[in-house]
């Protein structure tokens, strides 16, 4: 299991199967109150399964793609120590042919590892094809 799935797996009380809902004894709690036995790998439901299901999704990606995911880490790395405020979209021109998924699952690898964090503020997209919709804007975190 890599770093990126193993964060699910530390998490108190969770399923050993599936990582999705927390299990109290051979129940399982899912997010909108409704009880079941075992594991059914259907996950809860709602916003924490949303993200669960997202962070899944993406280590997964990231797994299938390991070249790939050194070239985000070497380029993210440094924007971080530029020092400097930086998107997404600042680092996709050094990652073409790289796929979306990737480059967030390392900027929310980088996030949990506290080298990077959110500025606060959110600029509008440079990509045409986004539309200008809103993104995040990060910066390294000093060592």
């Amino acid at each position: 299991m890599t770093a990126d799935l193993q964060w699910l797996a530390d998490l108190p009380g969770r399923c050993p199967a599936c990582f999705l809902h927390e299990v109290q004894g051979h129940r399982a709690r899912l997010d909108d109150g409704v009880t079941v036995t075992g594991c059914t790998n259907s996950g809860p439901v709602g916003v924490a399964a949303g993200t669960v299901a997202r962070d899944l999704g993406i280590a997964a990606t990231v797994e299938a793609h390991p070249d790939d995911a050194a070239r985000v880490d070497e380029v993210l790395n440094r924007f971080i120590r530029s020092g400097k405020p930086f998107t997404a979209n600042d680092t996709r021109p050094l990652l073409t042919g790289v796929k979306g998924s990737v480059i967030g699952g390392r900027f929310n690898a980088a996030a949990r590892r506290g080298l990077m964090r959110r500025t606060g503020k959110r600029v509008p997209s440079t990509d045409p094809g986004t539309h200008a919709h809103r993104l995040d804007e990060w910066q390294g975190v000093a060592a």
